[in-house]
Formats: C-alpha cells, structure tokens, sequence
C-alpha cells in the first residue's frame, strides 16, 4: 500500500496573514505527498498575489468536484466552517467526513 496524499488548503484574506506560509511550502517542495494551495480572499493589487483567489472550501472543489472520497478536517471561523462543511456535503461529502 502506497503513502496517501495529504492536501493543505490554507486560507487569508491577505497574504501577510497565511498561517506559517513558509513552512507548508517547504513542506510541499520537500515530500510528493503532501500538497499546499494557499487561497487569498481578499487580496490587495499591492500584494502581487498570484495564487487562487475566493473560498477555500470552492478552490478544494474546482479540483475535486466530487468530494464523496475525500476526508476533511476544518477549522475557522463559525461561518466558515458552516459553508465549508455545507459545500462538501453538496458535493457528495458524507457528513460525518468533513470534521470540525
């Protein structure tokens, strides 16, 4: 049995406030299974921000449509997790599997 990929979906309104940027791209350069997409919300034409742009919870499903094979551990705002978790759960998520 091959390693399971880990996919990391790290989001801010600005790029200044990405939790321990570096390190998840240190991660990403350095092991094939883990993945880090960094998601801006709201990003400032002075950030030069290049990287996708909206919700995370949209992001993970521009990728993966169909979410019924996928666990997923979410943390953030009330709001957030209620649309997260809502948007899995739409997509085909069984809803004990995104966990808050």
């Amino acid at each position: 049995a091959g390693v399971r990929g880990f996919s990391l979906l790290g989001g801010a309104r600005h790029k200044v406030d990405l939790y321990m940027d570096e390190l998840c791209r240190k991660w990403d350069a350095e092991h094939e299974w883990f993945h880090y997409c960094p998601v801006l919300s709201r990003p400032d034409e002075s950030e030069g921000w290049t990287g996708r742009v909206g919700h995370v919870q949209d992001q993970f499903l521009a990728d993966h449509p169909d979410a019924s094979q996928y666990d997923a551990y979410i943390c953030g705002t009330p709001r957030l997790v209620t649309d997260a978790v809502n948007a899995l759960t739409a997509a085909g998520a069984d809803k004990g599997r995104p966990h808050q």
